[in-house]
């Protein structure tokens, strides 16, 4: 599938024959941001000594997301039907909406699955916001929400 490029998911999400799969598409979507992934520009990843020491500052600042990173926002539970087809056959497939986060490390792409509360924030940031105001947006939720990366 991740060889039909971008709008396969869309044709995916719009094809008669396969209506009774809903999530089919999201999965598409998810083989093809792994590709992208996989082959984003190959770039040092932030280092932290490069980060500002004063509290100000670090407020402050806007953070560039390495090249490799997607995020995928899906209503089906797609990183759990995606793991349970990587040979996990005995995974449990919850009945929820999946946030997905994917970055290549080391020629190797990772999903990390987030909170709704922490996908947004993330959105946030890649968006250009400072921390700061990213936090500010986020004031209504509790920082253990926020926090909450990897369910």
């Amino acid at each position: 599938m991740i060889f039909y490029g971008e709008p396969f998911a869309a044709f995916i999400r719009t094809f008669e024959a396969v209506e009774e799969l809903p999530y089919l598409g999201d999965v598409a979507e998810l083989e093809y941001l792994q590709r992208l992934s996989l082959h984003a520009a190959d770039i040092p990843f932030l280092d932290p000594d490069n980060l500002p020491y004063e509290a100000q500052e670090l407020l402050a600042a806007k953070l560039d997301f390495h090249p490799s990173v997607q995020f995928l926002d899906s209503e089906y539970p797609i990183f759990d039907i995606w793991y349970a087809n990587q040979g996990h056959l005995d995974h449990e497939i919850r009945d929820q909406a999946q946030h997905i986060v994917l970055v290549r490390h080391d020629a190797q792409v990772t999903l990390i699955l987030v909170s709704e509360h922490c996908m947004r924030f993330l959105k946030m940031l890649d968006q250009g916001l400072s921390l700061q105001s990213a936090i500010n947006r986020q004031s209504a939720i509790s920082a253990n929400t926020l926090m909450e990366w990897v369910k």
